[in-house]
């Protein structure tokens, strides 16, 4: 006599076909991340996703997989083998972008070379415009960098971005600094600067009147350290959406194909002078890129230098008090020798954490 399967056996059967089917379009998702992150406009959003996830997500499928083998109940058949080769999979592509830094495990902070140079690089959040100028620069002043990259060197006014004059007390608070600047950037430095070049990239339609604001997104300042000339660039990546719009809207839409042009466009330049240079290189600023993301192969073969940090996942920008994500990163050729990473916590004044590396011309 005959009668239709237990339920159990159905949900037994079932469960290895879920199981593929998570694991296979979880490895599917993070191939389509490779191949178009950096190249397809559109795959912005996804872009976004906090890159550990691109770690956590595979492991959970093999914990469960463990788990039910633990238990005394092999997974067997195509589902579970499927499931398993496709977690490893996405576990090792996505591990390669993960935004983790293991280094830091046995990293020992220790004192740095004599002759080091320390380099700050903040993102200030419209300069002081709504803090307390005292406070701001005591800020500044904490960080000790023998050379200071700041962005967002302006004032938010009614149209838009506006620039700002603050070198009378700029030379007040850092006296023997030296200070270069074009739009938004500001340089300054107690080494000498031999040389200054701004890499320009316009949008195809500003939207304020500062063009300033719009063209120079790349500050390279030539230093001399140690008698050799150095090339410190002070970068301030576009926005890859508008925070002011709405998803909802068909605006917000073309504004990221918009500004996913212009980012390609500054991307380009920085890459092309720094594949042109022989001098050392040290790229610092808002990159506005995670560190999974495809426009960060214009930096090869430049190396992050968080990875001479002490903290496990780094993260530098908060949205709504949320930190997940690294959008700052500093990035040195092989002749640079970094021995020390920093994030300092802004104490309020910006959204974005500052960065303190400490370089020297040594191997």
């Amino acid at each position: 006599m005959t009668g239709d399967a237990p339920a159990g056996g159905r949900r037994q059967r079932a469960a290895p076909v879920v199981w593929a089917a998570c694991a296979a379009g979880w490895l599917a998702f993070t191939l389509a991340h490779l191949l178009l992150s950096g190249r397809a406009w559109w795959w912005v959003l996804p872009d976004l996703l906090p890159p550990p996830v691109y770690v956590l997500a595979p492991l959970l499928i093999l914990v469960a997989w463990c788990a039910v083998y633990a238990a005394r109940r092999p997974p067997v058949g195509w589902g579970a083998r499927t499931a398993l080769a496709c977690a490893v999979a996405a576990l090792a592509l996505g591990a390669q972008g993960s935004g983790l830094n293991l280094a830091a495990l046995t990293n020992d902070p220790s004192t740095p070379p004599t002759g080091s140079v320390r380099i700050a690089s903040w993102d200030t959040l419209f300069w002081h415009q709504d803090e307390d100028p005292d406070r701001f620069f005591a800020y500044l002043k904490s960080l000790d960098a023998d050379v200071y990259l700041l962005q967002e060197y302006m004032v938010q006014g009614d149209d838009g971005p506006d620039p700002v004059d603050d070198t009378a007390r700029l030379r007040t608070e850092f006296p023997g600094y030296t200070l270069a600047s074009r739009g938004e950037l500001l340089t300054l430095s107690r080494l000498p600067i031999v040389g200054e070049e701004v890499l320009t990239a316009s949008p195809m339609t500003p939207l304020s009147p500062w063009a300033d604001y719009w063209d120079a997104r790349v500050l390279r300042t030539d230093l001399l350290v140690a008698g050799q000339k150095v090339s410190v660039y002070n970068v301030h990546i576009a926005d890859p959406f508008d925070l002011g719009q709405s998803p909802l809207t068909r605006h917000f839409y073309t504004s990221i194909h918009q500004l996913a042009a212009y980012r390609s466009a500054q991307w380009r330049v920085l890459g092309a002078d720094i594949r042109d240079n022989p001098d050392p290189v040290v790229v610092s600023g808002t990159l506005n890129t995670l560190p999974n993301m495809g426009e960060l192969r214009h930096l090869a073969p430049l190396r992050d230098a968080v990875a001479a940090g002490t903290s496990v996942y780094p993260v530098s920008f908060a949205l709504r008090g949320a930190w997940l994500w690294r959008l700052d990163a500093t990035y040195t050729s092989a002749d640079v020798h970094v021995s020390g990473y920093e994030l300092h916590d802004p104490s309020g004044l910006s959204t974005h954490k500052a960065q303190v590396t400490t370089i020297d011309l040594g191997t």
